[in-house]
């Protein structure tokens, strides 16, 4: 009789001790890591093609970083001076950003006056009713509010004291206590702002699907 090839005699004897229950179960179990690898890779193929939009907003008065809150000082205020000052604001990063600002509080010849969040949160009338009580026309503006991405806006003060404003005795008011408190503080400004500059990032909302 011929002698079978040693290969087949180590199958058989293998077949002879594995039962087809193992063999079952070492298939289920080969299939379940496989599909466990595959979601994995998945993922981590998902994470790596996932985009993060970088967030990097600056701001420059003067050729020097600052931080969102700046300070104005106006050392010479009365009437018939005018001052304005600019502050760049730099977007290094992938998204746009909307543009918004806050005033912190207002020192006045010695007198501060501070606001809140509350009064902030309509800019507009705020400012109206700061206007109202000051000699001088204060203009705090953007030159826009939106911030592209690796783009730069500009943030500007400006103020203008008309030598008469139609009021004889409001001029005349006002005037005094411009002459008095620069006589009694010569080295101290007439006017400081405390602003506080607000770089979200802007979300657009994505344009709804046509109709079918």
């Amino acid at each position: 009789m011929k002698q079978e090839p040693l290969i087949k005699t180590i199958i058989k004897r293998i077949k002879k001790r594995v039962s087809g229950k193992m063999i079952l179960i070492l298939i289920v179990t080969l299939s379940v890591n496989t599909f466990a690898w595959f979601i994995y890779a998945n993922k981590v193929e998902g994470g790596i093609e996932a985009r993060v939009k970088a967030w990097n907003v600056t701001f420059e008065l003067d050729e020097g970083q600052i931080t969102e809150y700046i300070t104005i000082d106006v050392d010479e205020l009365y009437p018939g001076k005018s001052f304005s000052k600019t502050l760049t604001i730099y977007n290094n990063g992938d998204t746009d950003a909307d543009l918004s600002y806050q005033i912190n509080s207002i020192t006045l010849f010695g007198t501060t006056t501070t606001y809140t969040e509350a009064q902030n949160a309509n800019i507009s009338s705020l400012l109206a009713n700061i206007q109202s009580n000051l000699p001088f026309t204060l203009t705090p503006s953007f030159s826009s509010s939106v911030l592209p991405a690796h783009s730069d806006e500009t943030f500007s003060i400006s103020i203008v004291w008309p030598y008469e404003s139609g009021n004889d005795a409001r001029d005349t008011d006002w005037g005094g206590r411009a002459y008095t408190y620069a006589n009694a503080h010569p080295g101290l400004p007439s006017l400081v702002m405390e602003i506080k500059i607000i770089a979200t990032q802007r979300v657009v909302n994505p344009s709804p699907s046509p109709t079918p």
